[in-house]
C-alpha cells in the first residue's frame, strides 16, 4: 500500500507534537525545581537585598559548571560582598587570576590582594579603597575570560590580571576548552533539571580520590613548539586580548602581571632525552674555556638542543661559575622545554607583555621583580614555595610593588612613606594550614615522583632542620597542647574560617575570652559571609558588659541572615535584657516566622554550625 500525502503529514504533526510535549514536561520539571529552590544559580554573582541595599556575593558555586559531577576539589572564589552600585567615594580594584592571586597555600588575608587593600587604605590618600578577589585555582584565561565578562556588568575603576601558569593542565587547559562535550556540560549546568543528574552522577560513580593537582598533571606531557603548544599559546592570546578588550573598552585601568614562577631550584619534571656524567664534564669544560657569552650559549645550544634536563644542568655549572645572567637563561630554557607544563614558559610573559603595550596597560614584570629579590637574582626556593606560588614574604613584596604602581603610575598622588608597613593577618592556625597544605602537595603526585621538596613553608612553626617533614620537630615556643587540639580540628574541618569557630569555642569553654574573641574576628576576616562569627563576637561583648558594639554587632548578623535562627534570638534576647521592650517587639513576628517560642529563649548562645547567608531562605537571587 502507497503511503499518502496525508498520512506522511500525519506522522510528521505526531512527532512534532511529541517533541513538543517532551519539552513542555522538561520545562514544567525545570520549573519545579527553581521554584522549590533545588540546585543553584551559576552566575559569577549573586544579587543580596540587606536593608533595602543591593549587594553581590561572590557565587561559591561558579566553577562548578565547568565539571561534570560534584566534588570537593571544585575551585571556588574567597568568600566576599559588595555594595552593587559602586560608592562615589570608593576605588574599587578587581583582581582576576589564578592559584597565585587566590594566595595557594596562604589565606585570605595572608595573599598579596589582601594585603594590597590594607596598604592602599593605610596610605590616607583621599580614597577608599576596595579589593576584590576573583582568583581561583587551576583556572586559566579560559575561565578568566567568562569571568571577565560577567564583571564587565560592574565594572571597576581598575583590574589587575594574573594568568599564566594553567593554560596546558588548568580547567579546560590544551584545546579541551573547545571540546563540544565541555561546552554542552558548560551550558547545561545552568539547567536545574541538569544539575540533578550530575548530582545523581556523583552520587552512583566511584570518587576519585587523586587531588584537583595530580588530576590535572595526569596528562601527556607536551612539547616545546609542538602543534598543541602553539595552539594554547594562541588560544591564550585570542583570550588575553579579549580581556583587555573588554576592560579597557568599559574604561577600567588594568595592571597585567607577568607569571611568577621557581626558575633556579625546580628542575624539569619531564624532559625529551636524559643527562650522562660524559655530557655534564663537556658543557663545564665549554664553560670554562670560554668568556664570550654568545659564544656559550651557541656552544651549549648546540648541545642541549630540546633537552630540559641539559639545559638545566647548564644553568646549575654557570650559576657556580658566577656567570649568573647565563645561567638565568639556561634556566629559562629548561622550563620552557619541560614538557610536565606546570610552570608558564617564557613565551606567555612576552604575550602578556604584547598586549599590555596594545591595549595600553599598565605592565608589571613580576618574575624579574622576584628574581631582583633573590641573592642570584634567579628566583628559587627561598621566594617561591614549590614551582609557582610565592611564600609569605614575596606575596608582601609584591603588595607593595602593586601599590606603589597604583599610587606612582596611575593616580600620581603623593603618599606617606610607611604605608607599607601592615600588620599580616596570620595566627597559628594560619601557619599550621599552610604546612598541612604544603605537605599535602609534596607528598603526591608530580612532586612524590620527583622528590621535589621545600622547607620554606615549613619554617614558622617547625625545626627544619632535616630534609624532610617526617622529621621536623615543633619549635620550642610551639603550644604543644594547643597544637594538639588544632590537629584534631584540621582532621575533621575544611575551611580555615570554621577552625578559628571551633577553637574559639574552646577558648571560651576555659574561660578565655579575649582569646576566643580573636578567633572570632580572624574567622570573619577569612569569610565575610559567616555571621556566626560575628554572632559570637556580639555574645562576648554582651557578656563583658559592651553593649552598645554588641547590639550594633548582633544587629548586623540579622540584617546580613534574618532567617538564622541563633541570630535572631540573640538579638531579641539582648534588646529584652537592656530593658528596650518596644525595640525587641520588632523582631518577635521574624521569631513567629521562624516558629521560635519566647518562653524558650533564656540565655545568649554561641554557634558553631556555620551558617551561610548564601543559604538562608531569605536570599534574593536575581540573574
Amino acid at each position: 500500500m502507497k503511503t499518502t500525502k496525508f498520512s506522511k503529514r500525519s506522522k510528521t504533526k505526531d512527532f512534532l507534537a511529541t517533541i513538543l510535549v517532551a519539552i513542555l514536561i522538561l520545562a514544567l520539571v525545570e520549573f519545579t525545581l527553581r521554584l522549590i529552590g533545588f540546585g543553584n544559580d551559576m552566575s559569577l554573582l549573586l544579587n543580596k537585598k540587606i536593608n533595602n541595599q543591593e549587594y553581590l556575593m561572590v557565587n561559591p558555586h561558579f566553577c562548578s559548571k565547568y565539571f561534570p559531577n560534584y566534588s570537593a576539589g571544585i575551585p571556588a572564589i574567597v568568600s566576599q560582598w559588595f555594595v552593587r552600585q559602586k560608592p562615589d567615594n570608593v576605588f574599587r580594584i578587581y583582581i582576576i587570576g589564578e592559584s597565585t592571586s587566590k594566595g595557594f597555600p596562604y589565606s585570605r588575608t595572608e595573599s598579596f590582594p589582601y594585603q594590597l587593600e590594607q596598604m592602599l587604605n593605610n596610605a590616607k590618600t583621599q580614597y577608599r579603597f576596595e579589593v576584590i578577589n576573583f582568583s581561583m585555582d587551576a583556572t586559566n584565561s579560559h575561565i578568566g575570560l567568562d569571568v571577565v565578562k560577567e564583571l564587565t556588568r560592574y565594572p571597576p575603576d581598575m583590574a589587575i590580571i594574573c594568568f599564566g601558569h594553567n593554560e596546558f593542565i588548568g580547567i579546560g587547559g590544551a584545546g579541551r576548552y573547545h571540546h563540544p562535550f565541555f561546552q554542552l556540560n558548560k551550558r547545561l549546568s545552568h539547567l536545574r533539571l541538569y544539575q540533578s543528574l550530575k548530582l545523581i552522577a556523583t552520587k552512583i560513580s566511584k570518587q576519585d580520590p587523586r587531588t584537583l593537582l595530580e588530576r590535572m598533571t595526569k596528562k601527556i606531557g607536551v612539547e616545546y613548539n609542538s602543534k598543541v603548544y602553539k595552539n594554547t599559546m594562541n588560544d591564550f592570546e585570542k583570550n588575553y586580548e579579549a580581556i583587555l578588550n573588554l576592560l579597557t573598552s568599559n574604561n577600567v585601568t588594568v595592571i597585567t602581571c607577568g607569571a611568577v614562577k621557581n626558575v633556579k631550584d625546580f628542575k624539569p619534571f619531564e624532559s625529551k632525552g636524559t643527562i650522562t656524567s660524559a655530557e655534564i664534564e663537556k658543557i663545564t669544560e665549554n664553560i670554562k674555556s670560554e668568556n664570550d657569552s654568545s659564544k656559550i650559549i651557541q656552544q651549549l645550544n648546540e648541545k642541549i638542543k630540546d633537552n630540559a634536563e641539559l639545559a638545566y644542568a647548564a644553568g646549575d655549572i654557570l650559576l657556580e661559575s658566577h656567570k649568573n645572567k647565563l645561567a638565568k637563561y639556561f634556566y629559562y630554557k629548561a622550563c620552557d622545554l619541560d614538557m610536565l607544563r606546570l610552570r608558564g614558559s617564557s613565551d606567555l610573559n612576552k604575550i602578556i607583555e604584547s598586549l599590555s603595550i596594545k591595549y595600553n596597560c599598565s605592565y608589571i614584570d613580576l618574575q624579574e621583580f622576584i628574581n631582583s629579590l633573590d641573592k642570584d637574582g634567579i628566583a628559587g626556593n627561598d621566594l617561591i614555595l614549590e614551582h609557582v606560588h610565592p611564600s609569605l614574604e614575596c606575596h608582601s613584596a609584591i603588595a607593595g610593588k602593586l601599590a606603589a604602581t597604583i599610587f606612582n603610575n596611575i593616580l600620581k598622588v603623593n603618599t606617606s612613606e610607611d604605608y607599607q608597613e601592615i600588620e599580616i593577618q596570620s595566627s597559628f592556625i594560619e601557619k599550621m594550614a599552610v604546612a598541612k597544605m604544603l605537605y599535602s602537595t609534596f607528598s603526591k603526585y608530580p612532586f612524590d615522583r620527583y622528590k621535589y621538596f621545600n622547607k620554606k613553608g615549613f619554617e614558622p612553626i617547625y625545626n627544619t632542620n632535616y630534609e624532610h617533614f617526617s622529621e621536623f620537630t615543633l619549635k620550642e615556643n610551639v603550644d604543644r597542647n594547643e597544637y594538639k587540639i588544632l590537629n584534631q580540628y584540621f582532621n575533621r574541618y575544611r575551611e580555615i574560617d570554621e577552625i578559628h569557630i571551633k577553637y574559639g569555642l574552646d577558648l571560651c569553654r576555659n574561660g578565655k575570652y579575649d582569646g576566643a574573641y580573636n578567633e572570632f574576628l580572624l574567622a570573619f576576616r577569612q569569610n565575610p559571609i559567616n555571621v556566626v562569627a560575628l554572632n559570637n563576637m556580639a555574645v562576648i561583648h554582651f557578656s563583658s558588659g559592651d553593649i552598645t558594639n554588641a547590639l550594633k554587632i548582633q544587629q548586623e548578623v540579622f540584617d546580613l541572615a534574618p532567617s538564622y535562627e541563633i541570630g535572631v534570638k540573640n538579638l531579641w534576647y539582648m534588646y529584652k535584657l537592656t530593658n528596650k521592650l518596644e525595640k525587641a517587639k520588632e523582631y518577635e513576628p521574624q521569631l513567629k516566622k521562624l516558629k521560635i517560642k519566647k518562653d524558650n529563649i533564656n540565655q545568649l548562645a554561641f554557634d558553631d554550625v556555620g551558617f551561610s547567608i548564601l543559604h538562608s531562605t531569605d536570599e534574593h537571587v536575581q540573574r
